[in-house]
């Protein structure tokens, strides 16, 4: 890894720097250097794959300097990332840098575009089973898709940002991808154009964006398929040439956009269609490097990390253009302040922009940090305290729909952020669910797919997540955790078929969060719902399905003590409902399997 000392001798920057620290107040991550090198030189984005794995961009192939082609790390047999193993996956059939890319609820990997390379109007679809990638179909428009933003939206297809045409400020198109049809069809239009931009995803499952070298604002509202505008910010944010930072979402519910130029700005959700509210944030702290003496985050990474604070790097604020050397900071929202924190070899600074700097949130709580600066060698930072308790999820009850086959659910499986952003450069949200088994000191990841939600912060909405187990996974009793953002859930008993807690038409249920009881469970034609009721009155029964569209609705009413009511499923389709039963300041949960 090509690190360098800015000025100086290496002993006197430490040393100085040092004392800047102990001044300013030391943070407490650590970093770490992977055992392993990658086979391939970083050269962008890293993915986190839905069994855990990781999947990273790089320079190889295509006969430039952007290259096709994607290493793979994998964690070892006790879950160590430090300590996993890379491989080489298939590559891509065109070159790509600065390219649009999400997960795909199946587990596959959507990319688009590319402001450099030869694949600036197309797309593929990796597919990790067969390591395969498939060109997607002709999007229906002639178009570029340069460095341009895209989002998962509630129903599992992609909304994909594009260039209009050759003239700047011409960002404001929009594609919807589906994965189920392997389709294109244009959407509704942004207002102002998206170009360089950062799209948030809030709590109301809207996403908000600061429109292109203005202080104008907008949202786009999945329920409506429409962008509306939105407040206006009380500071410009974007750099001479067009240059923004990222944006994240904070554990109290506010988003934070850092500028390009070193100033912030809070925005405060309404919850509605109602524009929110705009703030000044704390301008990026001093630098001592010319000629503007101040951070500045242009094409910036930033990380949300279980602890809630912000990890982010930034680079010297020269007005038009970018600047080395590249430095790392923490953002405590809680008090608003930024500490500088050392780089991963120790150094002060990098030598390097800090658009070079990549990350990746990780299961175990961690961000793994690769340089596109023709380094092999990747670091973790671990974050230091305690993830926060209102990002963890919450796991309530494991259905089993075969012997390698279960479907989770609960509350919070998407976490309360997307983990690391970038903006317009690459996307690389963790908001999903990642499922790990334990036993002893040994860790099993199951694959993910078909988790109901894609949002943040949704509180006590139920989720539901279908998992895989590895073929490789022994027979035996588990702790098993769902991470989100790598925040984990409370361990979870968990037994395959072959272990003394399986049973199979039965459902383990965790009796502290469950008060509602089914049976039989999985039912194909009735069910019974049982529950005990503190108070009697008049309860209103809800089944749910798992986009929580209500289903069944009626009225029931409930003596003290036990109740019991028969359900009738004939026409409701097979899958996994949410039983909610409210009544007064009283509501019981239950889940239901439909086979």
């Amino acid at each position: 890894m090509n690190l360098h000392f800015f000025r100086g001798s290496k002993f006197l920057v430490a040393l100085l720097f040092s004392v800047f620290l102990s001044n300013h107040g030391l943070a407490q991550g650590t970093w770490k250097a992977l055992t392993h090198q990658s086979p391939h030189y970083n050269n962008g984005v890293a993915l986190l794959m839905t069994d855990g794995s990781v999947i990273v961009k790089t320079n190889a192939g295509g006969g430039d300097a952007y290259g096709w082609g994607w290493d793979r790390l994998r964690p070892d047999s006790n879950g160590s990332y430090i300590n996993g193993t890379w491989d080489t996956i298939a590559s891509m059939g065109w070159t790509r840098q600065f390219f649009a890319s999400q997960v795909l609820k199946d587990g596959r990997v959507y990319v688009a575009g590319g402001e450099l390379g030869t694949g600036y109007n197309n797309g593929e679809i990796y597919d990790p089973i067969a390591n395969v990638w498939t060109p997607l179909p002709s999007n229906g428009v002639s178009t570029y898709i340069n460095d341009c933003m895209s989002e998962l939206l509630p129903d599992g297809t992609v909304m994909q940002n594009f260039d209009q045409g050759s003239v700047f400020f011409s960002f404001n198109g929009n594609l919807i991808y589906n994965p189920v049809t392997n389709t294109f069809d244009t959407t509704d239009r942004c207002i102002e154009s998206q170009e360089e931009g950062e799209w948030v995803k809030l709590p109301d499952g809207s996403f908000l964006a600061v429109d292109a070298n203005s202080q104008n604002s907008e949202r786009y509202i999945p329920s409506l398929g429409q962008w509306i505008p939105d407040d206006t910010l009380p500071v410009m944010l974007w750099s001479p040439d067009i240059e923004l930072g990222p944006g994240v979402l904070l554990p109290d519910g506010r988003a934070m956009f850092f500028g390009g130029n070193g100033a912030t700005a809070f925005y405060t959700p309404s919850g509605s269609v109602s524009p929110g509210t705009w703030a000044a944030g704390p301008a990026l702290p001093y630098s001592t490097i010319a000629p503007y003496h101040v951070w500045a985050t242009k094409d910036a990474n930033a990380a949300m990390m279980p602890n809630g604070k912000i990890l982010f790097v930034a680079e010297p604020y020269t007005g038009a253009g970018f600047s080395t050397p590249a430095a790392f900071f923490e953002f405590n929202y809680l008090t608003d302040s930024f500490t500088r924190i050392l780089t991963p070899n120790g150094d002060s600074t990098l030598e390097m922009l800090c658009e070079e700097v990549h990350m990746l949130q990780l299961p175990d709580g961690s961000v793994l940090t690769g340089t596109a600066n023709g380094s092999t060698q990747y670091y973790e930072y671990v974050p230091d305290g305690t993830p926060l308790v209102e990002g963890k999820p919450v796991v309530d009850s494991v259905f089993k729909i075969s012997c390698d086959t279960f479907v989770v659910t609960g509350q919070l499986f998407n976490g309360i952020s997307e983990g690391v952003t970038f903006g317009d450069d690459w996307q690389m949200a963790t908001n999903r669910p990642i499922v790990r088994f334990t036993h002893d000191s040994t860790v099993y990841y199951a694959k993910s797919i078909n988790w109901n939600r894609t949002g943040v912060m949704t509180g006590t909405l139920p989720d539901t997540v279908t998992i895989i187990l590895p073929s490789t996974m022994p027979e035996g009793i588990y702790n098993m955790q769902v991470t989100a953002n790598g925040n984990p859930s409370a361990p979870f008993a968990f037994a395959t078929c072959g272990a003394s807690l399986a049973s199979l038409n039965t459902v383990t249920v965790n009796p502290q969060t469950e008060r509602v009881y089914i049976y039989p469970n999985p039912a194909s034609e009735n069910a019974t719902v049982t529950f005990d009721c503190a108070k009697a009155g008049i309860y209103d029964l809800k089944i749910l399905d798992i986009y929580g569209r209500i289903v069944n609705e009626q009225t029931l009413h409930a003596r003290i003590g036990e109740n019991k009511y028969a359900i009738n499923l004939n026409g409701m389709a097979k899958g996994i409902y949410t039983i909610l039963l409210q009544g007064g300041a009283q509501e019981y949960h239950g889940k239901l399997v439909v086979e």
